[in-house]
């Protein structure tokens, strides 16, 4: 198993330190930032480049996780299984008894992602999901031969992990959430619970509407929309998208425009 850090412009020591304590990784280094989609897409192309082919598998990892040392082993089993791409059940590092993350769906109707936050008691996982997250899924090589790598230039930031695993299963693979694993998350770092519990400024709710950290990021929703929405309903989808989310991050309190749904 090779590690390859993809690092996008660090100013803290980053890539040095790892080289020393870990020296048999690869560091991708740039001097500018490159968002989710950036780094993981160099990291995934230099791979390809460097020898990966179908029977391998690529693990996406986000830095702000924990996890457990069979996290591999036991999502190789489950794609293996499945036969998919299979990404572990998100907890909150802080409450690990809180699910953040346990499968998504995708509502094109009011266009409404939907996740689950409650476990199906006599299953192990979830593989009739829409997406997938990228901060701790396995995908076969194979796959992303097929699919392509992560459109980085369109989706630099959020979405872009949606957008992948979409266009995944718009490819006919499946994909799935097992429950045989988990990472935590650092939720408090991300915008997985820190949209849902802060009071903002007017002025700062407007900025979420159009900044490339937020998951409000307007044109990011749009983007997706007019490449994966339903044809002949995009553009109805499209104005009720853009009003939804306008309503919900002027808000008074912002909420996530990933609404929890229980199992």
């Amino acid at each position: 198993m090779l590690a390859i850090v993809s690092d996008g412009g660090s100013s803290d020591g980053t890539p040095q330190a790892i080289r020393q304590e870990f020296p048999s990784s690869v560091v991708l280094e740039s001097d500018k930032n490159l968002w989710w989609g950036g780094a993981m897409a160099r990291g995934i192309h230099w791979a390809l480049n460097h020898g990966a082919c179908g029977d391998d598998y690529i693990l996406m990892l986000n830095d702000d996780t924990e996890f457990e040392s069979d996290l591999v082993q036991r999502l190789v089993k489950a794609s293996g299984d499945m036969d998919a791409a299979v990404a572990a059940m998100t907890l909150d590092s802080q409450d690990r008894t809180c699910i953040l993350d346990a499968g998504t769906y995708l509502n094109w109707v009011d266009y409404r992602y939907l996740t689950i936050t409650e476990l199906d008691s006599d299953s192990n996982g979830r593989y009739d999901v829409d997406v997938l997250p990228g901060r701790a899924t396995l995908v076969p090589v194979r796959m992303i031969m097929k699919a392509g790598n992560v459109d980085s230039e369109r989706f630099p930031h959020y979405l872009a992990d949606y957008e992948f695993f979409y266009r995944l299963k718009s490819h006919g693979f499946r994909i799935g959430v097992t429950y045989t694993t988990y990472v935590a998350s650092h939720s408090e770092m991300t915008g997985l619970s820190v949209m849902r519990n802060t009071q903002y400024s007017l002025r700062e709710r407007m900025a979420l509407l159009g900044s490339r950290r937020s998951m409000y990021n307007v044109l990011d929703h749009l983007r997706f929309v007019m490449r994966w929405g339903p044809k002949g309903r995009r553009t109805g989808i499209v104005i009720r998208a853009a009003a939804r989310l306008l309503f919900k991050g002027l808000g008074r309190k912002a909420a996530s425009p990933v609404d929890g749904a229980e199992a």
